[in-house]
């Protein structure tokens, strides 16, 4: 068997919203089947053991999200997705590990939500009213995630700066 990496050169949006430096220079992308032949050449360990379940229950998790979706799309319904399964999508094909509170703070801190967890007007069309709640489209997961992720790296700048005030300003005190 042979994996073909498909070696690509990525812009710096796509760099943020990955959580990659700007700095790598290269990155190799494989798709989900390829990781998971890989994953199936390892062999008799507990780690090769562990990496395969975690792998086949994470393709199983996410091809039951996208027949449902499709299911609900036959219907007539556009492809969308609730809180969890887009926190699920977001952890499955970005790897970050957001769960549906920090997503939909982090969306409210960016200006994208109202405090009731309603879209604000500029953005209502990166959402579908159920009547009770509010899906996310399948298309706006990236972008959404792109405003959480930036909005979380101005958080932590923030605080970077309020402990650098007051290491300042304690050994100002100690003068």
């Amino acid at each position: 068997m042979q994996l073909n990496p498909k070696p690509s050169a990525l812009s710096d949006q796509q760099k943020s919203v990955c959580g990659i430096r700007s700095r790598a220079r290269s990155l190799a992308l494989f798709d989900r089947r390829a990781l998971l032949h890989v994953a199936m050449l390892l062999r008799d360990s507990d780690v090769a053991r562990a990496v395969r379940r975690h792998l086949l229950d994470a393709e199983h998790a996410l091809r039951e999200l996208e027949q449902t979706a499709l299911a609900r799309r036959a219907a007539g319904e556009p492809l969308t997705w609730t809180w969890a399964e887009a926190c699920a999508i977001i952890r499955q094909r970005y790897g970050t590990d957001y769960g549906e509170r920090t997503l939909t703070r982090l969306l409210r801190q960016a200006g994208v939500l109202r405090q009731t967890g309603a879209p604000k007007a500029r953005y209502k069309e990166l959402f579908w009213s159920t009547g009770t709640s509010w899906e996310i489209h399948a298309h706006a997961v990236p972008e959404l995630l792109r405003r959480a992720t930036q909005v979380e790296r101005e958080l932590r700048a923030f605080a970077g700066i309020q402990t650098r005030l007051e290491v300042e300003y304690a050994a100002a005190l100690e003068r």
